[in-house]
């Protein structure tokens, strides 16, 4: 569970009560673990990609001859020829 600090104009912030998180919040270690878990997802169910086993964040979509890497937002494709991921 993440808990955070009440902003100041909850009508308990000055009560010295917390609020504990629903969702994942940006800036949040589960924040970025939910995002890498849900892109990791998409690419293995809808493009058909093949998680790496050493390093998670390398995916290989081996009939189009693709090599991807995803960090955060940050992504990386390493191809022979143009593709169309839409």
């Amino acid at each position: 569970p993440t808990y955070v600090q009440l902003p100041g104009e909850d009508v308990d912030a000055g009560r010295g009560l917390c609020g504990l998180l629903m969702k994942h919040m940006y800036g949040t270690q589960k924040a970025a673990d939910g995002w890498q878990a849900e892109c990791s997802s998409r690419l293995m169910e809808k493009l058909g990609c093949c998680q790496g086993l050493a390093r998670q964040c390398i995916f290989v979509h081996e009939s189009k001859d693709v090599v991807l890497t995803v960090h955060g937002d940050d992504v990386f494709i390493v191809a022979t020829e143009e593709i169309s991921v839409g």
